[in-house]
């Protein structure tokens, strides 16, 4: 490592022997980097370097942990909403085939009014961005789906 250079410090050029002139080289100040704002920063022959704690690598790690939950939890979401909304689209378009033909049963207006609130549910948990309470709702927007395929395709045969 070399040798830290006062800023009075001067080098003489004496390396001609007998000459009368003699050229003055004066170094720059030489700061003192312990006493920085931020005690971990050294200078090196590049630039400067910051030496991470073990806190805040940890702490890095968990940001970075949170941050990779937030996105696959929104993945999952993304995905179960998009098969809820496939399915509503389907139980949308049966609506109003359903209606017609249960109209005249006894259950057949409560059990479109179940179908309707299982609707509602999954529609509230899509802008809730519930992932739970989707799923949930989605389960039973299946088992409405599969019911109205039922009643749809036993009228067709």
């Amino acid at each position: 490592m070399a040798a830290m250079i006062s800023p009075s410090a001067s080098i003489s050029n004496s390396s001609t022997a007998g000459s009368s002139s003699s050229s003055s080289f004066t170094a720059p100040p030489v700061i003192d980097w312990t006493s920085c704002a931020h005690p971990r920063l050294h200078a090196n022959q590049v630039g400067y370097v910051h030496e991470l704690t073990m806190d805040e690598i940890k702490k890095m790690v968990e940001a970075n942990k949170d941050y990779m939950v937030e996105v696959r939890s929104g993945q999952e979401f993304d995905k179960a909403r998009h098969a809820a909304e496939k399915a509503l689209e389907e139980i949308e378009s049966l609506f109003p085939q359903v209606t017609d033909i249960i109209a005249g049963s006894d259950f057949g207006q409560d059990a479109v009014k179940k179908a309707r609130a299982v609707v509602d549910r999954t529609k509230q948990s899509i802008a809730a961005k519930d992932l739970t309470t989707l799923t949930e709702a989605t389960e039973a927007l299946n088992r409405t789906l599969n019911m109205f395929r039922g009643v749809v395709s036993k009228t067709r045969g």
